[in-house]
């Protein structure tokens, strides 16, 4: 990433605390806001920590408004950046970057991104990838274990091989747990496997289905009239058939009487009497050919046995036929599944056995890396913390290897220092001071500034607990950073103050009306390298 390739151009505060409007212009390189203790400087830390993401708090809006707003503008000069903006769907207009954020009184807050709104979580993504806010309490992050082995990996040019190995870590992760929860619950899942047979059994002797279900219906309510239907088909018979005055007889007897006698029916059409004898007795043989079952007492009985069935299996997998059906399908899945894990038992540890000696070989190329990359790390930051006024300090990274792999890896990391010759190397943890850790959090930021994806790093008064020369070389150490990042530090302290591109002095007013007395933190923009100059000596006549 090219130098300055993302840069904090303007910072619009509106209601904010003390600030009721202001705008604020920063350079490209080395920014510094001072100001006197109460001025307000900090809250300019703060107001871009909300921005960006930050927790948002209504007691931060300025007395008698009812919102807050923030709004920072960054210029973009990098094609990597802009395409981020745009795969996340709020392309940049003018190669520019907006971020907005409103507190509302009532807590409601609102977050903008290119003048679109968006989620919190959006704004905390870019910040997290291309702006660094090192707080006055940040440097305690250095004290981590986890943050130290992220420097080293970082350093290492390793991030992706350790993104590998998690990968790699939570499968194996998962498979162990797999196995040991088969494993120990083997017995149960025997008699979870029974059960859900016998449900299935239940289910497939039926072989139920929406047709057959409606089918049974059908016979049933047939099955209850069918002595009506006897009564019927035995009436029809007689009334066709039976007795020399059945309707088939009587047609019979008319046709012969007409064939007897043509001459007296010659004008009629005879035909339609042997039509009509023929679908009678077609219909009379129709009627004989339905056969109702003699023992439908006992068919009746089977096809409600099997209706009681279906309504039991509905009472038992969710009121209806369909969710009867599916939970066919779910039994079936969960017994395989259930009947795979038993069956495949031993070749899951053996995938397990596997996964491991991967994840050892990978484990152990990370651990190499670590002890060579963290080696020539602990020399460049014993140079540069001893450029820091720290003279005769050494920094050295110690590494061991784990008996069990972990997340990580096998790499256990800390970071160590021996702050006066000869008196023994100790975690920093436990020697270093405030003033120690702030130099040696800045010399990671130099060792970092031309390899990180950040591009804007923001320190608020990092100087604490330190003056003198060694304030002095902590400036030139941010203006050496700031060659290739911009760098925007608060700080009381003229040392620091006077290698600055550009100073935004805060100070703070006590305005007096008719009505009422607020104070208000108002911003003074230095540029001019004679400016800067006269601003730092005023801060401390001493320099000049």
């Amino acid at each position: 990433m090219s130098k300055n390739s993302l840069c904090l151009k303007k910072l619009s505060i509106k209601n904010f605390a003390t600030f009721k409007s202001e705008v604020i212009n920063f350079d490209k390189g080395f920014n510094i806001i001072t100001g006197e203790t109460g001025s307000g400087k900090s809250l300019i830390f703060d107001a871009i920590q909300l921005v960006l993401g930050g927790r948002s708090d209504k007691s931060l809006i300025r007395s008698g408004s009812e919102f807050l707003c923030i709004e920072v503008f960054f210029d973009l000069h990098d094609k990597k950046i802009l395409r981020y903006f745009e795969e996340q769907g709020y392309p940049s207009e003018n190669e520019e970057a907006v971020l907005k954020r409103i507190v509302y009184a009532n807590g409601k807050s609102k977050s903008f991104l290119n003048y679109q709104q968006c989620k919190l979580s959006t704004l905390q993504s870019f910040s997290h990838l291309f702006i660094d806010l090192v707080g006055q309490f940040e440097n305690q992050r250095l004290l981590s274990n986890k943050y130290q082995l992220n420097l080293v990996d970082k350093y290492a040019n390793i991030l992706s091989d350790v993104d590998l190995y998690e990968g790699y870590f939570s499968q194996y992760k998962k498979l162990q747990i797999k196995i040991t929860s088969i494993q120990q619950s083997e017995p149960q899942l025997r008699q979870q496997l029974d059960f859900l047979s016998y449900q299935l059994k239940e289910i497939e002797n039926l072989d139920p289905s929406i047709e057959k279900e409606n089918d049974l219906k059908t016979q049933k309510e047939f099955l209850l009239k069918s002595n009506t239907y006897k009564a019927v088909l035995t009436e029809i018979d007689n009334t066709l058939n039976s007795s020399s005055h059945s309707i088939i007889s009587s047609i019979h007897m008319v046709i012969k009487k007409v064939k007897d006698n043509p001459e007296l029916f010659s004008s009629i059409n005879t035909e339609a009497l042997d039509q009509a004898k023929s679908i009678v007795e077609d219909f009379s043989f129709e009627v004989s050919s339905i056969s109702l079952d003699d023992d439908s007492e006992a068919s009746l009985e089977s096809i409600v046995d099997k209706l009681d069935i279906y309504q039991k299996l509905k009472r038992k997998f969710g009121g209806t036929l369909q969710n009867v059906l599916e939970s066919t399908t779910k039994l079936k899945n969960e017994k395989n599944e259930i009947e795979n894990d038993l069956d495949n038992l031993n070749s899951y540890i053996e995938e397990l056995n596997s996964k491991f000696e991967k994840l050892s070989t990978l484990a152990l190329d990370l651990h190499q890396s670590r002890k060579k990359s963290g080696l020539i790390l602990s020399k460049n930051l014993t140079l540069l913390i001893r450029k820091l006024n720290m003279s005769g300090a050494t920094i050295d990274i110690k590494l061991d290897v784990d008996k069990e792999l972990g997340p990580k890896g096998i790499t256990n990391l800390e970071f160590y220092a021996q702050t006066n010759p000869g008196e023994g190397y100790y975690p920093i943890s436990q020697i270093a001071s405030g003033g120690e850790l702030s130099r040696i959090l800045l010399a990671i930021r130099q060792v970092f500034s031309d390899k990180d994806t950040v591009s804007v790093f923001f320190f608020d008064e990092i100087d604490t607990g330190i003056g003198g020369e060694t304030a002095l070389v902590i400036g030139k150490s941010l203006k050496k950073v700031s060659k290739n990042s911009q760098v925007i530090a608060i700080t009381h302290l003229p040392q620091i103050a006077i290698h600055a591109d550009k100073i935004i002095k805060v100070d703070k007013k006590i305005r007096k009306s008719k009505s009422e007395t607020r104070t208000q933190s108002i911003v003074q923009e230095i540029s001019s390298n004679a400016e800067i100059k006269d601003a730092a000596i005023a801060m401390n006549p001493l320099l000049n």
